[in-house]
């Protein structure tokens, strides 16, 4: 929740509602005894105890923004208000709805008015501590599910590596090469394990410096991981000739700051001449980690061709 132009914003994006919240005063009516006397204003109004932010963490931390939605509420605009009076001892009475659009908003609004009862700060008159009343209206804005649904961003795993961008590289897709100009990364139509692409690591010829060793990554974030108990990487490899040193692949479990594990398969990894060959890794997931990078891996001379990547978390794919 934001104060932006006067309009406190809070937003619950799974149940697919918000609403907007004003703080309101209106003029104050004074209680004298039992006897109603109304005035245009007091010399101080009515307040929260911890003040106007205190009031938006109690709204924030209490109000229900999918009532509506709950209640089957199309998607739209309600709007509630109440009246309430807060007393000398800062407890509320006499809540009224004074607008209420159905659906549960009004009664939802009326309740949180009397949560807060006895935390108030009375008015002030003549220098003396009144009754007085406050109104306070509030908004719930139901979404369209349908076209929150259609508006939601799409995720392009692209395991296989088919879609690209504007420069012709695979998107979500980037390359790693300890030395530079020793290995040669590119896209390949001719042999694939499946689809229309594969990707070619190959040792470059005119290289003559050390050896490095040449990765293609991609990953998932956090959100993704949350809850699942495992993470487990397939994909397909081909060699071609592959002399000192193999073809892999590899996966690494980052934390806040810091590595929490890696895993590749190296010394059982691919090498000589190969058909495609279906390898996999695992590692146990735990709430430290934040994201996993997983990818191709090349340390050898000759070339080695990738396809047909794969993500299984808790045992469910990836998609």
């Amino acid at each position: 929740m934001k104060l932006t132009m006067g309009c406190w914003y809070w937003k619950t994006l799974g149940a697919l509602c918000f609403f907007t919240l004003f703080q309101h005063t209106v003029k104050a009516e004074v209680f004298n005894g039992d006897t109603l006397a109304p005035f245009s204003r007091v010399e101080q109004n009515a307040e929260f105890k911890d003040g106007a932010e205190g009031w938006k963490l109690f709204l924030t931390k209490n109000i229900r923004g999918d009532v509506p939605e709950k209640n089957n509420a199309p998607a739209g605009t309600y709007v509630a208000a109440a009246r309430f009076i807060v007393k000398e001892d800062g407890t509320v009475t006499d809540v009224a709805l004074t607008q209420d659009p159905g659906y549960g908003a009004g009664e939802e609004l009326v309740r949180v008015i009397k949560l807060s009862s006895g935390k108030w700060r009375p008015a002030l008159q003549g220098g003396r501590e009144v009754k007085a009343f406050r109104i306070q209206p509030l908004t719930f804005e139901v979404a369209d599910k349908q076209k929150a649904i259609r508006n939601e961003p799409k995720i392009v795993r692209n395991y296989s590596f088919e879609y690209f961008d504007c420069f012709y590289q695979p998107i979500g897709w980037r390359r790693q090469i300890t030395k530079p100009n020793s290995y040669l990364i590119k896209i390949g139509t001719k042999d694939v394990q499946a689809g229309d692409v594969a990707i070619s690591i190959a040792s470059n010829p005119s290289y003559t410096g050390e050896k490095g060793i040449a990765l293609f990554n991609t990953g998932v974030l956090g959100d993704v991981l949350k809850g699942k108990d495992s993470i487990k990487v397939s994909a397909y490899i081909k060699t071609r000739e592959v002399t000192d040193g193999v073809a892999s692949i590899w996966m690494q479990l980052n934390g806040l700051n810091k590595i929490i594990r890696d895993i590749n398969f190296d010394k059982t990894g691919l090498s000589g001449n190969t058909n495609w060959t279906k390898v996999e890794i695992a590692l146990p997931l735990s709430s430290e980690v934040l994201s996993a990078t997983f990818g191709c891996k090349f340390t050898g001379k000759g070339e080695a061709l990738f396809d047909s990547f794969s993500v299984m978390l808790g045992g469910q794919p990836l998609e």
